[in-house]
């Protein structure tokens, strides 16, 4: 992460304020993706991600942080999907204020992205398959600003003290949607329980993620309760040398959706990565292989 901004100092009425920082952050990635549904089966993709973030502490010691972030794209977005771009969109900003071990979040937020599995287990450099299935599909969770046109966002509160994480929000759109869940996580080990309760009943969720490791693996279990029946997933990863390590995940969906794939990521020093992953995303065949690079 780079400060592109030296921290500044201002008056606001009438009393100093504590130091400000704007800073940079992101990362780059291209490669191959192929998928024999789409409209064109191999496709060169790329993506630029740049993150902006604003952070000021009040002179009682409350944190301040705002964010945003640019995106040039070029890929298919989903499995079925032909070429797709989106170049330079501006992502709506999320705003957090912290003090002890609470934070309250407002805007682009999400309690669903927040709560471990979610993301887990993923394949490849880009992450094309997760441990969870998102049975409700990732539009039904609190996904922020991003979720429909109506979406005025999510006011989330965020506790923390020890090992468990507390984690409610609230969102209005098509949908109001009410989430609450709580974390243990210690020493690689970790229990999420988490449910969302909505005014459309096909977005209502129960999940359950345990993480832990089993021989030299790092093991995740999966599942899910909906209006549609039960969804679940397991995933392992293990480490093959010091800088390599290989990814195994399958899920099913409540809605039947059978999704099996392996990955390999190799890290190549100073923040960059080589990944690359093959599936059978219910039926259909996808693999890619590209780099990613932070900064």
């Amino acid at each position: 992460m780079k400060k592109i901004l030296l921290a500044s100092t201002a008056l606001i009425a009438g009393a100093s304020a504590a130091a400000a920082d704007i800073t940079l952050s992101g990362y780059g990635r291209f490669g191959l993706i192929y998928n024999d549904t789409a409209a064109q089966e191999t496709i060169v993709d790329q993506r630029l991600r740049l993150i902006v973030t604003g952070t000021a502490e009040s002179q009682n010691g409350i944190a301040f942080k705002a964010q945003t972030r640019l995106q040039w794209d070029d890929g298919a977005v989903a499995v079925g999907d032909a070429v797709g771009n989106n170049t330079g969109a501006i992502r709506a900003a999320a705003f957090h204020a912290s003090a002890g071990g609470l934070t309250l979040s407002i805007g682009n937020v999400s309690a669903a992205e927040a709560t471990p599995g979610f993301y887990a287990g993923g394949l490849g450099y880009t992450g094309f398959m997760f441990v969870d299935p998102w049975s409700v599909g990732y539009f039904g969770h609190d996904i922020g600003l991003t979720s429909d046109a109506d979406n005025r966002g999510v006011v989330m509160a965020t506790y923390k003290t020890g090992a468990f994480t507390v984690r409610a929000s609230v969102s209005e759109g098509a949908s109001e949607r009410k989430n609450l869940g709580v974390v243990y996580a210690d020493n690689g080990y970790v229990v999420s329980l988490s449910h969302q309760e909505s005014d459309n009943n096909a977005e209502d969720v129960t999940k359950l993620y345990v993480q832990g490791a089993l021989g030299g693996a790092t093991v995740g279990l999966f599942l899910d309760d909906t209006a549609a029946g039960n969804g679940w997933g397991l995933t392992g990863t293990m480490s093959v040398g010091a800088a390599t390590k290989v990814t195994v995940t399958v899920t099913e969906s409540a809605g039947g959706a059978e999704n099996a794939g392996i990955g390999i990521n190799h890290d190549l020093g100073g923040g960059v990565s080589f990944g690359a992953g093959v599936a059978d995303m219910n039926g259909a065949t996808y693999a890619e292989a590209g780099v990613v690079f932070n900064f």
